[in-house]
């Protein structure tokens, strides 16, 4: 603690008095405190020695009374210490330990201390109890004679220096009191020119008088400080003069330079709403395109088309789906920068984001020759808890670069697990490729936004060099950091390591259990392609080998023979130095015919090529199957899974959901869609007609307005942008009404940002779904705001998609039940199908035939025509019965029996399908549904007369309701003008079917 704590703050006058004061008093406090402590001790020292000398005295003349033991003598010799004050008492002693005397100014008697007894004199003292014990043994010539005892009191001696001290410190008071007088007379030569100097700068600091000075007293240290301060009023009172002279010159320009920045801020924010107009537009603009893209296309994949088709299909749909994504991050830029972008944690599925981003450069890699190579590590849980767009997103602008830059060699993507722990693992994700590569500098500026390596780069390859910016922020959102290491023309890496939580959920991990262990050679010429396959096959409990070309792969299979250890499995590469994969192939088939291996392996190609330009180019050298690269581990378990003849489980696109399945709880539901936008409208009935609901369409906000006041509705689906009347007033309109206070108004826009939404909730709209529309969205939002009925959460016992029994084995024997539920799932698809099938081969036998007697390759070809499509509806046992027969004459043998085998097998699939088909036939046509078939048939005609698209699914709708034999003919054949696009034809064909369902409901069929 500070002795003067606000000392600080002390008038000049106080400080000096104060600091002298406290000098001298601290002077006077040493000195007077050593001479107290120098008497004290000088005392104290004197009385002990005056005591032992008197000691001494007594002992000596007492030495005849101790001898002959006098007592009077020796009472005579203590009494003689009457005038020593300080003596307490004293004790003559024998040496027999007799008392001859003993004295005390009181007179009374008193034993001596137990302890007196001692060798030699002791003097017993303590400086603070002021009292001292004197021991002396007596001896004369050299024989202890006896003792005497002392007890001194020093208590007067302490006293005495006490006054001492008194008289001391009154001389020190004194003293002070001088001094004090003499410091407030003196101090006034240092304080009286510095207050003077004080007062003055308070003065010019609070009238702001430059003009005034302090008067000079001296030549001193402090007359030198007053002339420097002088100097400086002098120098501020010339500079004031000037800026005075500058202010009113300056309040103008001040005034001007306001005027300008008001100016260019209102520019600033006109700006700034033009770029979010803009922005708005864009968004509007490009997302009404992207619905019907996305739409048309996800309407395409329910319609079961053929697997060639659902692949272009897929392709287009998960790559609008990835544009979709690039177009948000492209808006939302603006959002990145202010800090205002939101992560959306939810599950997913690792290898579909990888598939997403592989679809979209598969395509570009494969005309650079590149060969792109995915290598997910086995341990890896299949599913995930996170943002996958954001996640999808920064890949996809990885991957991008990389095939970008990159002319030539390979793009190799890796995800490695680093660490896991129960519910949570930490994935490295990297980009590696072999292109131009960049220096340190380049690498240095490459996250900076718009900037790309340096200008050449952006000339050459063109881009923005917005991506990685974008890349870097989002992976530092999801908590890791984006880094690159690359070297001038060798290529570059770009990595990142990115912590999930997952769900406890079985995988590939977990079904490759089932497969039973093979041996299993493994031919690339790239050593990143063995081992990821390697890794991935070892990890399943497979024993796995290596070679690096053709020749070494024959070399292997021919060792493995004469040891007798066969290879089960080869997994082939097909572009390779030397021979490649399909003149292996075409070596293993020769290497069985000359029986140079006993068994022939399983020949699975793995190709960085599309499996189009592979089969054209096999010939005669057809492998069991063929896997497009970058391999996911899910690809090769379900070809391996087929092959072992066990279960493949459906990925998410084979799997997907049924909307109807999704809207059970709402099904029946009354919907009204406002909006403009034709292919917008077929889009978004179709999802809702699917599953299940009812819809009403009107074309802008005023027939929205005016369709509420006609019917009741659960729930309208509301655009924004719309002639007439926009969304936004129509919905203000409805809300008026106090009748539709609690109608949910769902906005369905392309106008997606923050200031658009809240104006929908503003405006009173219960929800948001963003353009593109996405199905299952919009069913969720749906599921959000109309509340569930009894009813609607039965399922239809009508529904064509379910099937009649599942008793399929009895009724369809030789066809896979499992097949025709896993792939075809209904049993109207399933009906179609075989019709056509039958038709399409109601004569085969005698088509077989010529072929099989003059050209046994067209046999062959026609044989894996018909295997193909067998396969296709689920007749397992025809389309091996055709597979052993094309085998046979692929290899110029003609068998009779399997020819005989063959034809029975078709003969009586063919039976079995008439079978089925009349069986259906007749159950249907005693549960028709005539009034919902003249519902069904009035929203084809508008589609036919509009020359829109016409779903399939509301083709197998008809065909159930109006299960008739004449029917199904009109039917069939408004199917096959629709696949001609002759719409005039199908109308013609519509007429003849409603003029019957009309006299079906009128009972003129009777």
């Amino acid at each position: 603690m500070r002795v003067l704590p606000d000392f600080a703050n002390w008038s000049l006058r106080r400080k000096l008095v104060t600091i002298i004061m406290l000098s001298c008093a601290a002077c006077l406090l040493v000195s007077l405190s050593v001479m107290a402590v120098s008497s004290a001790v000088s005392r104290y020292r004197s009385a002990l020695q005056q005591v032992s000398g008197l000691a001494d005295v007594l002992a000596e003349n007492g030495q005849a009374a101790l001898v002959f033991s006098d007592r009077t003598e020796a009472k005579r010799l203590l009494a003689s210490l009457k005038d020593h004050t300080e003596i307490l008492s004293a004790w003559m002693i024998a040496a027999d330990g007799t008392v001859l005397a003993n004295w005390n100014p009181r007179g009374e008697i008193t034993a001596p201390p137990a302890d007196y007894g001692v060798p030699t004199q002791e003097m017993r003292t303590n400086f603070w109890e002021r009292r001292a014990d004197l021991y002396i043994p007596v001896v004369r010539k050299n024989e202890q004679i006896g003792y005497l005892l002392l007890q001194a009191d020093f208590t007067q001696q302490w006293n005495e220096q006490l006054t001492d001290l008194g008289k001391g410190l009154a001389g020190a008071a004194l003293a002070l009191t001088v001094v004090s007088l003499l410091a407030l007379r003196l101090q006034r030569v240092i304080s009286r020119p510095i207050e003077e100097l004080a007062t003055t700068a308070r003065l010019i600091a609070h009238e702001k008088n430059y003009s005034l000075r302090v008067p000079r007293h001296g030549r001193d240290d402090i007359g030198e400080l007053v002339l420097a301060f002088n100097s400086m009023l002098e120098e501020i009172q010339l500079r004031d003069k000037t800026l005075t002279d500058h202010r009113d010159r300056l309040e103008e320009e001040v005034a001007q330079r306001t005027a300008e920045l008001l100016l260019a801020k209102d520019q600033a924010e006109a700006a700034s709403r033009s770029k979010g107009l803009f922005l708005a537009n864009m968004s509007h603009e490009i997302r009404t395109p992207m619905n019907a893209i996305i739409g048309l296309s996800d309407l395409a994949l329910n319609s079961n088309p053929s697997t060639k088709l659902r692949d272009y299909l897929h392709k287009i749909h998960t790559s609008s789906l990835a544009l979709l994504s690039i177009t948000n991050d492209i808006l939302d830029y603006s959002k990145i920068e202010a800090g205002r972008m939101e992560l959306v944690v939810e599950p997913f599925n690792i290898e579909e984001v990888l598939e997403n981003v592989l679809n979209l450069f598969i395509v570009r890699a494969e005309e650079k020759e590149l060969e792109v190579v995915l290598e997910l590590d086995p341990a890896t849980p299949p599913y995930l808890n996170g943002d996958a767009l954001r996640l999808g997103q920064v890949l996809n602008n990885l991957v991008g670069n990389a095939v970008k830059f990159t002319q030539r060699g390979e793009i190799h993507i890796k995800v490695t697990l680093v660490s896991a722990e129960p519910g949570r693992v930490m994935l490295n994700f990297a980009v590696r490729d072999t292109g131009i590569g960049m220096t340190e500098d380049q690498a240095a500026n490459l996250f900076q936004a718009f900037t790309q390596a340096d200008g050449s780069i952006t000339r050459r390859f063109g881009g923005t060099g917005l991506g990685l910016t974008i890349s870097k922020r989002l992976v530092e959102m999801m908590g890791g950091d984006l880094s690159v290491h690359s070297e001038i023309g060798r290529g570059s890496q770009f990595e990142f390591s990115l912590c999930f939580d997952y769900p406890r959920e079985p995988g590939a991990a977990v079904l490759s259990g089932n497969l039973h262990s093979m041996r299993v050679l493994i031919v690339d010429d790239l050593d990143i392609s063995r081992q990821m396959l390697r890794e991935i096959l070892q990890a399943w409990g497979f024993e796995a080998a290596e070679a690096a070309s053709g020749d070494e792969a024959l070399l292997c299979l021919r060792k493995a023979n004469d040891s007798g250890r066969d290879f089960e499995l080869v997994l082939l590469d097909w572009k390779m130095p030397g021979l490649d994969g399909v003149q292996v192939t075409r070596a293993i088939k020769d290497m069985v015919k000359r029986s140079e291996i006993r068994h022939a392996p399983v020949v699975i190609m793995v190709t960085a090529f599309s499996r189009e330009s592979l089969l054209n180019a096999a010939g005669d050298a057809i492998p069991d199957d063929i896997l497009v690269k970058p391999v996911m581990p899910s690809m090769l378990l379900d070809a391996v899974t087929r092959l072992q003849g066990g279960k493949v489980f459906p990925t998410a696109e084979q799997a997907r959901p049924q909307l109807a399945t999704l809207a059970a709880p709402i099904r029946g539901a009354k919907l009204l869609l406002v909006e403009d936008n034709e292919i917008n409208q077929i889009v978004t009935c179709e999802y809702l007609q699917n599953a299940g609901l009812e819809v009403d369409v009107a074309n802008n906000g005023r027939e929205g307005v005016a369709a509420l006041s006609n019917k009741r509705y659960d729930a309208v689906l509301m655009d924004l942008q719309m002639p007439e009347m926009s969304g936004i007033e129509a919905t203000r309109l409805i809300r008026q009404n106090p009748a539709y206070a609690d109608l949910p108004i769902i906005a369905m826009t392309a106008a997606v940002q923050e200031r658009e939404r809240n104006e929908c909730y503003a405006a009173g709209m219960n929800d948001h779904v963003g353009k593109p529309v996405l199905p299952q969205t919009l069913i969720a939002a749906l599921l959000r705001n109309i509340k569930p009925s009894a009813a609607s959460a039965q399922p239809d016992a009508k529904s064509p998609d379910n099937w009649p029994d599942d008793n399929l084995a009895a009724e369809l024997p030789g066809f896979d039940p499992e097949y025709l539920h896993l792939a075809i799932g209904s049993d109207a698809k399933l009906r179609r199908l075989l019709e056509h099938f039958a038709s399409a081969f109601a004569g085969a036998a005698g088509q077989f035939d010529p072929l099989w007697l003059d050209d046994a390759t067209a046999a062959a070809n026609w044989l894996h025509h018909l295997k193909g499509a067998a396969g296709a509806v689920g007749a397992i046992e025809l389309s091996r019965a055709a597979g052993r027969l094309e085998s046979d004459l692929q290899q110029e043998v003609k068998n009779a029996t399997a020819k005989a085998e063959f034809e029975q097998t078709l003969a009586a699939t063919l039976q079995t399908i008439a079978d089925y088909l009349t069986d259906e036939s007749d159950a249907m046509n005693a549960n028709g549904d005539y009034p919902t078939a003249a519902t069904l048939a009035a929203r084809l005609r508008a589609l036919l007369e509009g020359s829109d698209y016409v779903p399939r699914d509301l083709i197998e709708h008809l065909r159930y309701t109006v299960p008739s034999a004449d029917g199904r003919r009109l039917l069939k054949q408004i199917e096959k003008q629709i696949e001609l696009i002759d719409y005039r034809q199908a109308l013609a064909a519509l007429t003849d079917l409603e003029t019957l369902v009309q006299r079906h409901l009128t009972g003129e069929h009777r």
